[in-house]
């Protein structure tokens, strides 16, 4: 009996301190931002379900302005336990030293440390203890995939063209150019050289450079059957100049499932969309709650996590998800791995098959 009341009594304390955590997100952007009001969106509902106390601050997407949004939190009398910030390159090992001192337990988002900066930061909790860990997205192998889908999309439309690509690009920065990879060392040979990557021109993730472009891009490659683009807000630009100068049907491809998108390839204006990283700072979250039950899930594989694809076929089940923010009706407790025999990996595919399962069990209860 004494053993039961024990456990119990363990079991309760590390509830408490769950319900007890407060964890402050910094948005390196604006609220006007598509992609970070669905990413804050789900944030909201497993704070929720998981008892965090979650504070969103938006800074804007300067560097400076990140910077000094979090420094403003690491040196106020009440602090967060967790920070979770996007890591810009550039002196970040300055942040990390004032996190470190303040004793501030942090995770970065979207941001491999390479060269200088990987010299000095090592990994999550090698050369800094309260650096949790990253979440990361497998960019490279999420170019391939939009490629794939486009690939695809093209040889079912026009099974004895040959395909023109050509892709917009972010910027020169590690992301860009690892989603941009799969067109820089595109092969050929593969589909026997019925596919001609034309060029990647960089907008610096700026639909409005887009559209000053396009007229340009257009006249280089007037045959291009398909464009590659790093952003949806990208991709939507492209979709807009080419109605206004062709008005023919094409081939067009994006990231990040900002809703606008995903309506207009319900339509078929729009072929695919790459994304499913709108969860990275819930994955955190969850993560968070393991930690303090004692998993350390930060410094366990896979170490990059990856993109999920929504194309005409699977748009429906995807777009009904979003829309209705279907995440305020999950469990996240589901998705700790140190309370559940069965490990669910937080993905969205699977909050949506856990959602189908359970309200199929509450269907069936009625």
């Amino acid at each position: 009996m004494r053993l039961i009341v024990l456990l119990f009594l363990s079991v309760f304390a590390l509830t408490l301190r769950a319900e007890n955590i407060n964890v402050t997100f910094v948005v390196a952007d604006t609220h006007k931002s598509y992609f970070y009001n669905l990413v804050n969106d789900v944030n909201l509902a497993v704070a929720k379900s998981l008892g965090i106390n979650l504070e969103i601050i938006h800074s804007d997407s300067d560097r400076f302005a990140h910077v000094s949004a979090i420094r403003k939190i690491v040196f106020r009398d009440k602090k967060p336990d967790y920070i979770i910030f996007r890591g810009f390159l550039g002196n970040i090992a300055k942040m990390f030293d004032i996190l470190e001192q303040q004793k501030i337990k942090f995770i970065t988002l979207e941001q491999d440390f390479t060269g200088k900066d990987y010299q000095f930061l090592g990994t999550p909790q090698q050369n800094y203890k309260y650096w949790m860990g990253q979440i990361n997205y497998d960019d490279k192998a999420g170019g391939e995939l939009l490629l794939q889908a486009l690939i695809d999309a093209h040889f079912v439309r026009y099974p004895n063209k040959k395909m023109s690509i050509t892709g917009i690009g972010g910027n020169t920065n590690d992301q860009a150019k690892n989603r941009q990879s799969s067109l820089d060392h595109f092969n050929a040979e593969k589909y026997h050289n019925k596919i001609h990557v034309n060029q990647v021109f960089l907008s610096n993730w700026r639909a409005t450079q887009v559209e000053k472009l396009f007229s340009n891009i257009y006249k280089r490659y007037p045959h291009t059957t398909a464009y590659w683009c790093a952003g949806d807000q990208l991709a939507l630009s492209v979709l807009k100049k080419h109605q206004e100068t062709a008005n023919t049907p094409i081939l067009i491809g994006g990231f990040d499932w900002i809703p606008r998108m995903l309506r207009k390839i319900k339509t078929g204006e729009l072929t695919a969309s790459v994304g499913g990283h709108f969860v990275m700072v819930a994955d955190a979250l969850v993560k968070i709650i393991d930690y303090e039950n004692g998993l350390n899930r930060f410094i366990l594989p896979p170490f990059r996590k990856q993109f999920e694809l929504i194309t005409q076929e699977n748009i429906d089940l995807y777009l009904h998800s979003i829309e209705n923010s279907i995440w305020n009706e999950i469990d996240f407790n589901d998705f700790v791995f140190s309370k559940n025999d069965e490990h669910i990996e937080l993905t969205v595919n699977n909050m949506i098959n856990l959602h189908q399962k359970n309200s199929a069990v509450k269907t069936n209860r009625e």
